[in-house]
């Protein structure tokens, strides 16, 4: 009996394994994630590996890059600064998560050669992992994912055969969510630009060139401070453990870009009135790369927030004209000469 149960154990684990080994096209998979009204992660791909345009510079965040900052006005400004012509391209994945941070950028490097990645910190350092992780993870991605302080590592091991195998079955049978091959007539663009609005899944466009009630921008920012948990929950000695996922992550980030000659810096944009300096738990976790004060210009200023978190089109404007700025101080020398 002990000897049946123990071929079954071995058999079902090797099933496992073969399961897990599926293979899939990586491009349906991308196809797979969507927000409630956008999508994005197949732009991602589409921009990273069919669309032969460099990348010199990366924004990588939330949607506080997604939106809040505009890779054509940057490129213009440098260019107008330096006489350099510069692509850059806004990688930034609606909602938190370093996982997805993480799976940006190496997807990045494995098919572009940028210069520098710029990734964003905010007033405040998500502990969850981004739901989309599961969806767009390659599978040693989501087998290596952090155990301890990761409370979808069980449900992500336990969801990857059942996902390998839909990915299997949706590639034997070439039924992707939106297109089989690339389409340069689908494609968005070289860059998404989403500082002026957004192109939701349904055709409508949503404007973010927009001035919202003063009175309701300060409500929803009292609402939210009030909703900020403590910024340690563990005692002193476990405190290694608070904040583990993000720093695993921001390692790995940091240690890819470095083999690749890649430099990495970091976009502090706070939310409307959240004044001050970068919180000290937060400025740890960027280990010693440069950090750039963004938003401080437009912080109390509730004429350029779209909502208590985002900019509009104008604080978008005034924020990566500070990029921009940036850039061109310490960065004198990116892409190619001529514009």
């Amino acid at each position: 009996m002990v000897r049946i149960l123990l071929i079954f154990f071995v058999g079902l684990c090797i099933g496992l394994v073969g399961v897990t080994a599926l293979p899939h096209d990586k491009y349906f998979r991308f196809q797979e994630h969507r927000l409630q009204n956008t999508r994005k992660a197949d732009w991602i791909y589409e921009r990273l590996n069919f669309d032969d345009t460099p990348v010199d510079v990366a924004f990588i965040g939330t949607s506080r890059t997604a939106g809040g900052i505009s890779g054509p006005l940057i490129e213009a400004q440098y260019c107008e600064a330096t006489g350099r012509d510069i692509r850059v391209v806004n990688l930034g994945m609606p909602q938190t998560g370093r996982d997805m941070d993480y799976l940006i950028v190496k997807e990045l490097l494995n098919t572009k050669a940028p210069q520098l990645v710029m990734l964003q910190i905010t007033e405040i350092e998500g502990r969850k992992p981004h739901p989309g992780f599961l969806q767009l993870a390659d599978a040693s991605d989501i087998l290596t994912a952090p155990l301890m302080i990761n409370f979808n590592w069980p449900k992500n091991i336990a969801s990857l055969p059942g996902r390998q195998m839909s990915l299997f079955k949706t590639t034997v049978l070439n039924e992707p969510v939106l297109r089989e091959d690339f389409d340069p007539e689908a494609y968005f663009g070289v860059d998404m630009d989403r500082t002026k609005g957004i192109v939701l899944i349904d055709g409508s466009f949503k404007d973010r060139d927009v001035v919202v009630d003063q009175e309701e921008l300060d409500k929803a920012y009292k609402r939210r401070k009030r909703s900020f948990s403590k910024t340690y929950f563990l005692p002193k000695p476990l405190r290694f453990l608070e904040y583990r996922l993000s720093r695993i992550y921001l390692e790995r980030i940091i240690g890819m870009a470095e083999r690749q000659g890649t430099q990495v810096a970091f976009n502090y944009m706070p939310a409307y009135r959240f004044e001050g300096p970068v919180p000290d738990h937060i400025l740890e976790l960027t280990q010693d790369q440069q950090v750039y004060m963004l938003n401080q210009d437009i912080i109390n200023d509730f004429t350029m927030w779209l909502d208590a978190n985002h900019p509009n089109t104008k604080g978008s404007e005034i924020t990566s004209a500070k990029v921009a700025t940036n850039l061109v101080t310490d960065y004198p020398e990116l892409g190619r000469l001529g514009c």
